[in-house]
Parts: structure tokens; sequence; C-alpha cells
């Protein structure tokens, strides 16, 4: 299958298969990661002693 590049306003040139672009493309104008932006997850810190790591 053919390599086409592509960007978007907010992402570093990519270069992908022209299925994979037409997907994104899709996703995009249906604002389908739209959720995503918003989406935060709280992070534990966690500490281990040199003991635990084995």
């Amino acid at each position: 299958m053919n390599k086409i590049t592509f960007h978007q306003s907010n992402c570093k040139e990519e270069t992908a298969s022209a299925w994979l672009v037409s997907l994104l493309k899709f996703a995009y104008e249906t604002e389908y990661f739209k959720k995503l932006r918003d989406f935060k997850l709280l992070m534990i810190k966690k500490d281990y002693t040199i003991y635990q790591k084995f």
C-alpha cells in the first residue's frame, strides 16, 4: 500500500498508510478524540525500597 504524508496544525508531520489517514481524518472531523482531551487520570506516587524492587 502506498504511504502518504499528512499534518495537522498541532501535530508533527507524520507518514502513515492511506487507510490510517482516512480513519484519523474521520475521527478528527467527528470529534471522536474530544473527550480524551479533558480526561484526567490522577497518578499516585509510590516509593519502593531497593529490596521491594527485586
